[in-house]
């Protein structure tokens, strides 16, 4: 993800605009998730689509599989 947040096109990384990286481990699951400065806050959801894309195709390519997610009720 790390690698994934510093190469994307929307990012703004220096000194004093750090990446964060962070994992949470559970009982059944972990979360990672990354903190970045973008260059432009219009660019915001850009960039979450840019690195998630790119960090499940990385995931994929090393076979770590993402989990599936059952459907909400009603729906």
């Amino acid at each position: 993800m790390e690698d994934a947040i510093v190469t994307s096109q929307y990012v703004y990384v220096d000194d004093d605009h750090l990446v964060a990286v962070l994992v949470d481990d559970e009982a059944y699951y972990r979360t990672i998730r990354g903190k970045a400065y973008v260059a432009d806050l219009r660019d915001e959801f850009a960039f979450e689509s840019d690195v998630t894309r790119r960090t499940l195709a990385a995931f994929a390519e090393r076979g770590i599989e993402t989990p599936t997610v059952p459907p909400r009720l009603g729906e």
